[in-house]
């Protein structure tokens, strides 16, 4: 949660997350430009898309990402550059070993992940066809971030109400904090 990380972790996070690419892309595009061609691919997140419960600094990396290169290539496009954004939901990895955790809140499971190789090939496939945006994530997640793109006001109304404190307490008692149904307190 907001409380439970050190601003040192936020900011470590917006290097990663956000700074990382911008570097990256600053070395690339003059050769791109030149060239006239080239493809900037970026791994955002769901989380880009609708703030996440326990994950505000990875969410606001990930909008970061989107306000910047969505910037990007309508800066670009004129010069045969296309920028793809691949926003996947919670896909199988080591990320949650890795993470920081407040060591006092007992440990989360994680279930009902993605394969990382359907996630790669669905990534591949929509660097393939060149596409702008591409969400890449099982139900209900998939759900959430259609509501948080077209009722944005109901998205804030479940997060801020039902979705957020419940996974908040998943977090924080145990507990699968992808499984939407126990959050919820079903079986």
């Amino acid at each position: 949660t907001v409380l439970d990380t050190p601003l040192s972790l936020t900011q470590e996070m917006m290097n990663v997350n956000f700074m990382s690419f911008v570097a990256l892309t600053k070395v690339v595009l003059p050769s791109m430009i030149e060239r006239k061609q080239g493809q900037i691919v970026v791994t955002s997140s769901l989380s880009g898309i609708f703030g996440t419960p326990g994950g505000s600094s990875y969410s606001a990396s990930k909008f970061a990402l989107h306000g910047y290169f969505n910037a990007l290539r309508a800066e670009v496009s004129q010069h045969g550059i296309s920028v793809l954004l691949v926003c996947p939901g919670p896909v199988e990895s080591e990320i949650a070993a890795k993470a920081y955790r407040n060591p006092s809140l007992p440990a989360t499971v994680d279930g009902g992940k993605m394969p990382t190789s359907r996630c790669t090939h669905l990534m591949a496939k929509a660097m393939y066809h060149r596409l702008m945006e591409v969400w890449i994530s099982p139900q209900p997640l998939l759900l959430m971030t259609n509501i948080a793109q077209y009722a944005p006001t109901l998205n804030n109304y479940l997060l801020a109400k039902v979705i957020g404190p419940a996974r908040v307490k998943v977090l924080q008692t145990g507990g699968d904090a992808y499984s939407v149904k126990q959050m919820l307190g079903f079986k």
